[in-house]
């Protein structure tokens, strides 16, 4: 099996290719996996969105509402957002896999039976 990444899991998941209960299993060993890396980069961009916060407090006298609106139109809050949404998209990932995975075992185990 080629190495896949978590995008190229997703877009076979939704396309519904993802039938083999071999490559499912291993497909959820690389999404768990890929949770430590996707936690640490949400990590940094969460550090580099606080430090930009603070800059912007610092900048000018204002309230930390004020300092919260502006800092969320800069670069680093994007960042930080699209890292939790990466993080998020890979555990619905996982749960669903589990699930479809879970559906082919109960399919197999039931065409056993007759």
């Amino acid at each position: 099996m080629e190495e896949k990444t978590a995008n190229q899991i997703i877009k076979k998941l939704q396309a519904g290719e993802l039938d083999n209960p071999g490559d499912l299993a291993n497909y959820l060993v690389i999404l768990s996996a890929s949770l430590n890396t996707a936690g640490n980069f949400e990590l940094e961009a969460e550090m580099e969105y606080l430090k930009k916060w603070e800059e912007i407090k610092l900048s000018a006298e204002m309230t930390d509402k004020m300092a919260d609106a502006k800092a969320k139109q800069t670069d680093e809050y994007r960042a930080y957002k699209q890292m939790q949404i990466a993080n998020k998209t890979i555990l619905e990932t996982i749960r669903s896999l589990k699930k479809k995975l879970a559906n082919l075992q109960m399919e197999f185990s039931e065409g056993q039976n007759y």
